[in-house]
């Protein structure tokens, strides 16, 4: 058998990460970035992760496991954060790595940011290949959201940007999104790694006896929680908390805060902030449903994480996890209150047992689908046939 070392090419031996962020409030894109320097990393590859960083008291980034992995903080001042400035800065970082080691490709991630076009105009200066992974920020709920700005960053920088380089998408709903855009360019169908710990931590019953529905995610618009609260609101579950974990965005905590008190909901839904990445695994072992009620999502790792942790998920058809009701280890419903009234109505249903039957189908999906090494020989593959072409690899499209 195949190993991912096998797989490399003498051509891509180095490659370069940009990112906006690797501070833990990015989410699902710090950890995409942090998982894929590991695996590839693991599978020979020199590694190094790009990222701008802000001095706010207590931003903390976030690194890779592998201490092989070099990681390059370019840090700003909030006081000052125009986007020029950080990318100038960010600019003479990533060039002087260029000029001092053999680069074989950049691989940047996002879209809307300045390291974006950044690391393509890097890309262009040094004459190496470009992958770009927008992480669902080209699907059309993410380009309406702001749409005035974006339409101009699009013009202005974003459409380039694609069009130069191979991009990397998690899911067929985000490589149609891609194309919607009129983006021609090779699309690499490329799920996110998920790194499940051998053993998972025992429930610790932090919030007493009663049944645990998670939600874990950034706080903000685009993820549905005002539609699970008030769908909350008309299920009221006897016996069961709802317990809200996540780092605010746009001040949106506000608004669920408000929908908690309208609904005199405070004694069964607790909102408890961030968590740090260490402990998450700890609190997917207190759930006993997971709910993601999105509006759009291109992968939604927490998703693959909480079925990892052998916790049957509720999310929507906005996130791609079709799979939750083909393999009956979780429900996949319209996005809207209506919907997460009767998936939740049906969840709170099922038995223990039956909850559990659940979250071990689920957990076998995900470590059969999204183990690091049958990532990493997907990605080397392609990142192998877009520096040097040959034989065009499946996930290419």
């Amino acid at each position: 058998m195949n190993t991912a070392s096998e797989a490399l090419d003498k051509q891509v031996c180095r490659v370069a990460l940009v990112t906006e962020t690797l501070d833990e409030k990015g989410g699902g894109i710090t950890s995409a970035v942090c998982d894929l320097a590991d695996a590839l990393c693991q599978s020979g590859v020199e590694v190094a992760v790009f990222a701008l960083h802000s001095d706010v008291k207590g931003s903390l980034p976030r690194r890779p496991n592998s201490e092989r992995v070099e990681v390059h903080l370019c840090s700003y001042s909030r006081g000052f954060s125009l986007d020029g400035i950080r990318a100038s800065s960010l600019r003479r970082m990533l060039s002087a790595y260029c000029e001092r080691h053999p680069v074989d490709l950049i691989h940047a991630h996002g879209l809307w940011l300045p390291n974006v076009y950044v690391a393509r105009s890097v890309a262009k200066r040094f004459a190496l290949p470009f992958v770009l992974s927008p992480h669902g920020f080209l699907q059309p709920w993410a380009v309406q959201y702001k749409a005035v700005k974006k339409r101009l960053a699009w013009h202005i920088y974003g459409k380039q940007c694609v069009q130069d380089a191979m991009i990397c998408v998690a899911s067929e709903d985000e490589r149609l999104g891609v194309r919607a855009m009129g983006v021609m360019s090779p699309v690499a169908l490329m799920p996110n790694i998920v790194p499940v710990p051998d053993v998972m931590p025992a429930k610790g019953y932090r919030w007493g006896r009663e049944n645990i529905m998670l939600f874990m995610s950034r706080i903000h618009r685009s993820k549905g929680l005002l539609d699970l609260i008030e769908a909350w609101a008309v299920v009221r579950p006897t016996g069961w908390k709802l317990v809200i974990a996540g780092h605010d965005e746009e001040g949106h905590t506000s608004e669920v805060s408000g929908a908690i008190r309208r609904h005199a909901l405070g004694a069964e839904v607790i909102l408890i902030g961030p968590v740090p990445y260490a402990d998450r695994w700890q609190l997917y072992a207190e759930a006993d449903i997971f709910s993601l009620p999105t509006y759009s999502e291109n992968f939604g790792i927490v998703v693959a994480e909480a079925l990892a942790a052998r916790v049957p998920v509720i999310t929507t058809h906005a996130a791609p996890w079709a799979v939750l009701n083909s393999l009956n280890c979780g429900w996949w419903v319209p996005c809207g209150k209506e919907f997460l009234v009767e998936a939740l109505l049906t969840a709170f249903q099922k038995t223990p047992s039956e909850l559990a039957a659940m979250g071990r189908v689920g957990r076998k999906h995900v470590l059969g689908a999204y183990s690091r090494e049958r990532v990493a020989l997907q990605l080397l593959a392609a990142y192998r046939w877009h520096a040097a072409g040959g034989e065009k690899p499946e996930c290419i499209q």
